[in-house]
C-alpha cells in the first residue's frame, strides 16, 4: 500500500489530467481527507455533504484514482456520421417515402430500431422531406366563399387595373 506522500501525489497528478469537475471534486475531497481535515470542514468546503467525503475516500482505498471516474458516459446515437450521411442520402433519392418504410430501411440495413418517431422524424427533416402526411385538397376550403373572394378581387382589379398597368399603384402579395 502506497504511503499518504504517495497517494496525495498520485491525487495531484490525476487532478492535472482530468478535465471534469466533478472528478476533481472527488479526488479534492479524499486529498483533504487524507490531509487530516474533518469530514465537516471538508463538506463546507466543496459544499457536499460528509458522506460524500467518505464515500469517495472508501473507493479511493479499494480502486486507486480509477475508481473515481466518472462511470456514466452518456448515450451516443445510434447511427454514425456516416452511417447517418447514408440514410439521408437514401431518403433523398426516394420518390415517395412513409416513416414506417424509413424504420424498415434503418432495421434491415442497420439493424436497429429507435425507441422514439421523432428520431426518425428528425432524419427526414435533415433530409427535407416532411413526415407530415400531405392532403390532395384543403379540407377547410368552402367553394363559395372562395368564389364569392374571386368576385371581389376581380372588381377590385377592374376599378384599379389601370394605375397598376401604368406603376402608379403597386400590388404586394
Amino acid at each position: 500500500m502506497k504511503s499518504i506522500e504517495g497517494k496525495i501525489a498520485a491525487l495531484d497528478k490525476w487532478m492535472r489530467d482530468t478535465n471534469d469537475k466533478r472528478e476533481i471534486k472527488r479526488a479534492m475531497a479524499v486529498k483533504l481527507y487524507l490531509l487530516g481535515e474533518e469530514q465537516i470542514k471538508i463538506s463546507n468546503l466543496l459544499s457536499t455533504s460528509q458522506s460524500f467525503v467518505s464515500k469517495w475516500y472508501v473507493i479511493f482505498c479499494k480502486e486507486g484514482t480509477n475508481g473515481l471516474k466518472l462511470a456514466h458516459k452518456g448515450s451516443r446515437g445510434f447511427l454514425n456520421k456516416l452511417e447517418r450521411e447514408a440514410v439521408v442520402n437514401w431518403i433523398k433519392q426516394q420518390a415517395n417515402l412513409t416513416t414506417k418504410l424509413l424504420q424498415n430501411h434503418i432495421k434491415n440495413d442497420y439493424d436497429l430500431e429507435y425507441n422514439s418517431l421523432q428520431s426518425y422524424y428528425n432524419l427526414l427533416a435533415e433530409a427535407e422531406f416532411s413526415h407530415k402526411k400531405s392532403q390532395k385538397f384543403n379540407p377547410k376550403r368552402n367553394e363559395e366563399v372562395v368564389q364569392k373572394k374571386r368576385r371581389e378581387i376581380k372588381k377590385i382589379l377592374q376599378c384599379i387595373g389601370g394605375e397598376i398597368q401604368s406603376k402608379k399603384r403597386k400590388i404586394f402579395f
